[in-house]
Order: structure tokens, then C-alpha cells, then sequence
């Protein structure tokens, strides 16, 4: 009898701890109500109904990990062997087994074979317009149906995209297009200090950045920045029910009554003390057009920015005029990359951009092809302070490009005024206004000094020698 009721009182301690635990479970999986700041954690088969009464789908249990190392995918999609600096052809490291554009053709992560199948819709026009010279035609017929398509076209899947210090987001449209997407981490008017206490390294990303290099580029007459648009995100059901990658599922949660994600990246960018919360389940994100796949692994290739504004790589170009090497090196003088260097320079003084390492070539086109801008989520920080020395390869090489020049020049005039033109295409953007009225007027303030640098070379050294249209080792 004795043993019987041991039994029993065992069977009701078991029931009642068993009790407690399902409802510990359940708690977890209810949506907070507005205030609360905790994970949500819930398993990747269960789903629960969140205050909009929606089907949401939420991360197993866990916290957040960073773990993130040696991605083969990067953010430019790219692969990044160096190239020789002049004069050191023969010293360590200076020897490739392989060109540049063969290297790294192998690494195929985070790619897959987006073939351009047919010819109808524009993301595929786009893929068959790209040339040589640059990412698509001046008068493209198709681009506003192709910006529109971004932002609009049904999202089918979304994913991390792997590599790079900062979160990106991969997306699959319902037309067989992918865009690499960035959200929104900062306010319009937030202004980067690029001090000691805000050094440059540690800016985070603007997603509107993306999407005005766009615009700038193309009124600049480059057509190197690929296609960005901006759009409103539905967190719930545009990433939650559209995602099977556990890597970005486990990192969402809510926080004062919106929710958040933590992604996966360099840990100074992708902590729990710096989510990236939407208002309520709804975020700004730019959606950059992908580049197509070249023989079904990364379209470019990556090689070292001589002017970058690394701590210390600028060292080198800061204490002494490193383009008198250059000009003199028939591996930089052949072919058309160094002029885009210089106007690449232009580029980053215009958006103040620190984060241009190495620049970008298309695989394809192998040194015949053009130097694409990619990555430019760290511009627009700062319109208030500009920095000349982005401006070293065209003081210190003192050569232009003539079209680029007098193209310059016109954007000056009262009647195609650069930030006029700027904030024109950008009004139609979905997430208008892209960039802030200061932003704009740094515009012109900026695109006077880059003609009165190129004005002080023509001064220096004579308009025939400073205004080319190539480069090439006998008119040196």
C-alpha cells in the first residue's frame, strides 16, 4: 500500500513539473506585446500568429552566434588576387601563376547558373546589354521597367548573402531575377563624423547610398553601378515565410514592439547591441541588380585600389606621387583601367566613400573591360566636410578622360545642374527622398572642385597632355 501511494506522488510531481514546462514553451512562442525586448525562439516547423493575425514563421530556439570567416561569396562578387605595384615586378609575391580574371574562377558559392533565358524580361536585356565599356547602353529602353520589376516583382525566396563585413540579403524574385539587398540601418539626416570617435572603419552601410551611386553614376555618364532600387519590406512575409537559411531565421526577434535581425557578419557589425529593426514588421531596403554569372562562377575579379584610404595603404600614396610609376609601367598604361581609376577617384570624392579597397573588373573582358564602381553602401555619410585627397589620382596623374571633362563642365550649367538632374531621378524612387537636400548641394560644391583640380593640371602641364582619350606609353 505503501509503495502504491510512493507511486502516485511520484506520477503527480512528474505531471506537475511537465505542466510547467509546456507553458514556459508556450510563452516563448507568443509575439510580444509593444515594450517587451527578447528573442523570439521557436522552431523552424512550428508557426505562430503574430498581432496582425498573419502566418509567421519564426527561428528554431538559440541565440545568436557569430561565427562568420573566409566566405568564399563576397559582397562585389568577386574573387581578389593583387596585381604588381610598378617597379616591383620581380619582388615577392609578384609572380601569378594565372591572369588575375582566371583566378578564383572556381569559387561558385553563393552563385548558382541565372542563365538568360529568353529575352523578354529586363533584369535578361540587362545581362545581354552589358559590354566592355560599361553595364548597360546610355539610352537603355528597358531601365525604368527594370527598377520598377525590383521593386515590385513577388519575392519567392530570400537568403544571407555571405561575405563582406556588413549584412546583405539575396533575393529571388518571382521573374527569375536575384538582387542583392541591404537594409536600412540609419536615418536620412544621420551625419557620419569620420573622426577619432567615428573613424571611417567602423561606418555602417546606407541602403539609400546604394541606390544614389546609381543615379549619380549614370548622370556622371559612367554606367558602372549596377541597377538599385529602393522598397518597402514586409519582414513577416517577404523574409520569414520566404526563407529556409537558419543562419538569418535564428537572428530575428522583437524588440519594443518591432521587429528585428541581427544577420551574420563581421561581429563589430552584426551584434545584439546593434539590431536592425524595422517600424513594426516593415523595413527600407535597396535591392541592387545581381550581375549575371560568368561560365557559372563570379562574373569579376578584384585587384588592389592603388589609392585606397586604408590606415595603412594610404601611407603610401599620401607621402609621395605614386602615378609617376604608373604612367611610366606598361601594365597600367595598357588599356583603358587606369583613366578609370581617375574617374573612379571622382566618383568616391563626389559620395565620400572609405571603403574602396580594390576595384572591379569583369571577368568576361578580362583587362579590355571596363572598372566597375560596386559597394557603395559606405557613401552619402557626410555632406558637410569633403576630402580632396579622393581626388589623388587625378592631381597626382593629372590625366582625364576629354569626354569626362567637358561632360563635367556641362553639369555646372543652370539648365543640367547636377544635383537638379540627381534629384530628379531620384523622385520616382519608391522610398523617395532618397538623400537629403545637403547631400544634394554637396553635389555641385564637390563637382567644382573636381574642375578646378583638373584645371590646375591643364595650368601645370597644358590641356593636349592632361585631356586624353587614352593612355599609351609615347605620349608620356
Amino acid at each position: 500500500m505503501r509503495f502504491i501511494k510512493r507511486v502516485i506522488v511520484s506520477v503527480l510531481v512528474l505531471l506537475f513539473f511537465t505542466t510547467l514546462s509546456v507553458i514556459h514553451l508556450l510563452r516563448q512562442f507568443e509575439a510580444p506585446e509593444d515594450g517587451d525586448d527578447h528573442q523570439v525562439r521557436i522552431g523552424p516547423d512550428h508557426r505562430v500568429k503574430p498581432r496582425n493575425k498573419q502566418t509567421q514563421r519564426v527561428p528554431k530556439p538559440g541565440h545568436y552566434q557569430d561565427d562568420s570567416g573566409g566566405s568564399q561569396g563576397s559582397e562585389s562578387q568577386i574573387h581578389k588576387p593583387p596585381l604588381p605595384r610598378p617597379g616591383n615586378r620581380d619582388g615577392k609575391g609578384s609572380k601569378q601563376k594565372r591572369p588575375a580574371w582566371e583566378r578564383g574562377s572556381e569559387i561558385k558559392s553563393a552563385w548558382d547558373d541565372q542563365e538568360v533565358v529568353g529575352k523578354g524580361h529586363p533584369w535578361q536585356q540587362f545581362h545581354r546589354d552589358i559590354s566592355q565599356d560599361a553595364l548597360y547602353s546610355k539610352d537603355t529602353p528597358y531601365m525604368d521597367e527594370l527598377l520598377h520589376n525590383l521593386a515590385t516583382v513577388k519575392i519567392v525566396n530570400t537568403s544571407m548573402f555571405k561575405g563582406g563585413s556588413q549584412v546583405k540579403l539575396d533575393f529571388r524574385l518571382a521573374d527569375g531575377n536575384r538582387a542583392i539587398v541591404k537594409p536600412m540601418r540609419s536615418p536620412r539626416d544621420f551625419v557620419y563624423k569620420y573622426d577619432n570617435e567615428e573613424p571611417f572603419w567602423l561606418d555602417q552601410e546606407r541602403h539609400n547610398a546604394e541606390i544614389a551611386a546609381f543615379h549619380l553614376d549614370r548622370i556622371l555618364g559612367f554606367r558602372r553601378v549596377p541597377p538599385c532600387v529602393g522598397r518597402q519590406i514586409n519582414l513577416t512575409q517577404e523574409v520569414l515565410l520566404k526563407s529556409e537559411d537558419q543562419e538569418l531565421l535564428n537572428t530575428f526577434f522583437w524588440k519594443d514592439g518591432n521587429l528585428c535581425f541581427i544577420g551574420k557578419c563581421a561581429p563589430w557589425f552584426c551584434n545584439q547591441d546593434h539590431p536592425i529593426c524595422g517600424k513594426g514588421d516593415v523595413m527600407e531596403m535597396s535591392l541592387c541588380q545581381f550581375l549575371p554569372s560568368f561560365e557559372g562562377s563570379v562574373p569579376v575579379f578584384e585587384l588592389e585600389y592603388p589609392w585606397s584610404q586604408g590606415v595603412k595603404e594610404s601611407l603610401v600614396w599620401k607621402g609621395k606621387n605614386i602615378c609617376l610609376d604608373y604612367l611610366k609601367d606598361p601594365v597600367w598604361t595598357r588599356g583603358r583601367f587606369l583613366l578609370d581609376l581617375i574617374e573612379q577617384g571622382i566618383f568616391d570624392f563626389f559620395i565620400r566613400n572609405y571603403d574602396r579597397h580594390h576595384f572591379d573588373m569583369m571577368r568576361r573582358y578580362k583587362r579590355r573591360g571596363c572598372v566597375l564602381f560596386l559597394d557603395n553602401g559606405k557613401g552619402f555619410g557626410n555632406p558637410h566636410v569633403d576630402d580632396a585627397t579622393f581626388l589623388a589620382p587625378v592631381y597626382q596623374c593629372c590625366k582625364v578622360r576629354r569626354s569626362t571633362y567637358f561632360h563635367l563642365k556641362e553639369l555646372t550649367q543652370a539648365q543640367s545642374r547636377l544635383s537638379d538632374l540627381l534629384r530628379s531621378a531620384m523622385s520616382h524612387d519608391p522610398i523617395a527622398p532618397v538623400i537629403t537636400e545637403d547631400h544634394l548641394q554637396a553635389m555641385d560644391r564637390r563637382l567644382e572642385t573636381v574642375l578646378q583640380t583638373i584645371n590646375k593640371c591643364i595650368h601645370d602641364h597644358g590641356e593636349s597632355r592632361v585631356l586624353v582619350d587614352h593612355l599609351d606609353n609615347e605620349r608620356l
